[in-house]
């Protein structure tokens, strides 16, 4: 779902060729059918089990046009994911840095909480937040197969580029187009 923030920032440059809604990727309910659809940012992994994966790629099909794509990036996989993060920067007098804590829950095997601290520290002045997230992680391969369950033509990609997925691969991004269906 788009934030509050950034949907008035696209809407101040929507141009004719961008329709952008705000919507929850689960259960999408939009007036009309479009041509991409793009998920970004480690969000599929927002979905905890296969079947609200497979909720998910649904409600995408379904909310796309014959011929449309979507395209979404799979930040955390089963294969792999770190115990702690660190991701600092400076620019001038604002000073970021992020702590994540990566802990696998005892409950279920895959899922992982996310733990975050966030230190900002502008004009000498420090503040911090926490954070927490609980995220799912899926192989490619099973991804993969979930999007041709739901009827994508489905192919995954090395992160931004145009090389395909393998194991030495970076950030998988899928992108998966509803074909077009033939009509007599």
């Amino acid at each position: 779902m788009l934030s509050a923030i950034l949907m008035d920032e696209v809407d101040a440059v929507r141009t004719f060729f961008l329709q952008a809604e705000r919507n929850g990727m689960k259960t999408l309910d939009l007036p009309r059918k479009y041509d991409v659809l793009t998920c970004f940012f480690t969000s599929i992994n927002y979905n905890t089990s296969k079947k609200e994966l497979r909720k998910t790629l649904k409600a995408f099909y379904e909310t796309l046009r014959e011929g449309g794509v979507v395209i979404f990036d799979l930040g955390l996989t089963s294969d792999e994911f770190g115990d702690c993060n660190l991701d600092i920067h400076s620019e001038g007098s604002l000073q970021l840095a992020r702590v994540m804590q990566w802990v696998p829950s005892r409950e279920k095997e895959d899922i992982i909480n996310v733990n975050s601290l966030i230190l900002v520290k502008e004009n000498g002045e420090i503040n911090f937040e926490t954070d927490q997230h609980t995220l799912g992680r899926f192989s490619v391969k099973t991804v993969k197969k979930l999007m041709g369950k739901e009827g994508f033509e489905a192919t995954v990609y090395d992160g931004l580029s145009m090389e395909r997925y393998s194991d030495a691969s970076g950030r998988p991004v899928f992108v998966g187009k509803k074909p077009h269906t033939s009509h007599p």
